[in-house]
């Protein structure tokens, strides 16, 4: 992620801050991720970070198209203006893509504001700045006729899954409508000769089980939600 460096921008020759030294007594901002949702095909022209909440904007000129240009650009100017990218947690610049859209991921003790593409399209970027490990919980079930579901002590019937007869689809569906399964989580399931692979995906420490038997949390890493 992105750290402010001593110094001036522009200047190569500065020494690295950590975001741990004089915690007590500097202004910069907490980390946070910012994200920018901007069509595939379009044309960055630029993008506005202010170092603190105080302080003015400052425009980069990005003037690329295409994701990895675009995050290449995007991490180049950030770095110019006196940041270094210290490898901790979540890479400065990253990118996604969703549909028809790239999503920007922007990562850092900054503010990013926006970014504008085609020309004079303006999208504000969105603060997540709850650090939090996101991972897989996982259990591997039969079916069966009774089926409980419980996250964090609220139990739902999920009612009868067979094996035999139902597809991976549908156990899904089962457990994604469930009135106790908690939004930010997502669940996929493969099915197997002989059982269901059931995982749910989002921030760690629920607990998740299915007749008295606990998903196992695995695969964690750092991101940051809302």
């Amino acid at each position: 992620m992105f750290v402010p460096s001593g110094g001036q921008a522009g200047n190569k020759d500065v020494l690295k801050r950590n975001l741990a030294d004089d915690i007590c007594c500097n202004d910069y901002p907490n980390a946070c991720k910012f994200e920018l949702t901007i069509p595939s095909a379009a044309t960055v022209n630029s993008l506005k970070i202010k170092r603190k909440e105080d302080s003015e904007e400052i425009t980069l000129t990005i003037g690329v198209s295409g994701a990895a240009n675009v995050s290449a650009k995007m991490r180049e100017e950030i770095l110019a203006q006196n940041y270094f990218d210290d490898g901790v947690d979540l890479p400065g610049v990253s990118h996604t893509t969703s549909g028809g859209n790239v999503i920007y991921s922007i990562v850092g003790a900054l503010i990013v504001v926006s970014a504008t593409h085609s020309g004079s399209t303006v999208v504000n970027a969105v603060k997540k700045c709850k650090r939090v490990g996101i991972c897989d919980f996982k259990l591997t079930i039969p079916g069966g006729a009774t089926n409980n579901f419980s996250v964090d002590g609220v139990v739902v019937n999920l009612g009868a899954i067979n094996h035999a007869t139902d597809s991976a689809a549908t156990v899904q569906g089962l457990f994604a409508n469930a009135s106790n399964f908690p939004a930010g989580y997502t669940v996929s399931v493969v099915k197997t000769a002989t059982a269901f692979d059931v995982t749910i995906n989002g921030p760690g420490g629920k607990e998740f089980a299915l007749n008295g038997v606990r998903f196992a949390q695995s695969n964690c890493v750092i991101d940051y939600i809302a």
